[in-house]
């Protein structure tokens, strides 16, 4: 009688455990979901998924050739994004982002991310992000190209182990 009663008040603890961390789960979820749509993610996926297309058109131009050709790259072209939309769409990447928002993220954090980006200050970095990310890559972009000829010269130099290794010869 003390071992079925054992095993009843188990299986009444299990049921009642898995109750409380599948509702932990769950709002954590829902929490990850919430923060998602305050940062405006799936917008922000459809800019960069744009962006996207106007960069590989960039590649698939070539001068110099036939409207025929020309035509010829663009269904390509067409095709590609096609394809990268299909298998990029948020409804896609979704639950993923999700899953690894919960894992890097506490729901609290979360919720505390969410009124942030709620916030008229979080609207505004959302709304200038672009703009500053824009910057930031110019400023970049001009400090590797001032560096490019040390970059270049060092890259053609013999590295020291190299050095040492013809000395002993």
């Amino acid at each position: 009688m003390k071992r079925k009663l054992c095993w009843v008040f188990c299986l009444l603890m299990i049921t009642h455990l898995s109750r409380v961390l599948y509702a932990d789960e769950a709002s954590h979820r829902a929490a990850a979901e919430e923060l998602l749509e305050a940062m405006q993610t799936k917008q922000m996926m459809s800019k960069q998924m744009e962006s996207m297309r106007k960069m590989i058109g960039g590649f698939f131009q070539m001068p110099n050739v036939s409207k025929e050709q020309a035509s010829e790259v663009e269904a390509r072209q067409s095709k590609v994004m096609d394809f990268v939309y299909k298998n990029m769409s948020w409804d896609i990447l979704k639950p993923d982002f999700v899953e690894a928002y919960m894992e890097v993220f506490t729901e609290s954090e979360m919720k505390e991310l969410t009124s942030f980006y709620k916030s008229p200050i979080g609207q505004k970095l959302l709304e200038k992000t672009p703009d500053l990310t824009a910057k930031t890559m110019q400023v970049t972009q001009k400090r590797v190209m001032a560096l490019m000829p040390e970059i270049q010269k060092m890259a053609s130099e013999p590295s020291e182990g190299t050095k040492k290794d013809s000395e002993k010869k």
